[in-house]
């Protein structure tokens, strides 16, 4: 009986963990600033070997509408700085 092939998913989890134990082991040595960019650097090199990974290994969080509103309003308040000193020339 032939034997089962692994999900893409699994593979790509274990090509994660396998990076992200590499880039730790990095980190102690002082490749990288903190264990947070060693994981995230982590991801990255596994999406850019294997862009199929990206499905599997992609964020499951979405942002609350509530907060993307919110931002939008905050950005639009914001004067440019060209115009900040523009506005202080003329007083």
């Amino acid at each position: 009986m032939p034997r089962k092939s692994r999900s893409p998913r699994l593979s790509c989890k274990e090509k994660l963990s396998e990076k992200i134990r590499i880039n730790m082991r990095e980190y102690q040595k002082g490749r990288w600033v903190s264990p947070q960019q060693a994981i995230a650097v982590s991801y990255s090199q596994v999406l850019k070997k294997s862009p199929s990974c990206k499905k599997s290994l992609r964020s499951k969080r979405r942002p609350a509408k509530s907060a993307t509103k919110s931002s939008r309003a905050k950005k639009s308040s914001r004067v440019k700085k060209s115009m900040r000193k523009s506005r202080s020339r003329k007083n």
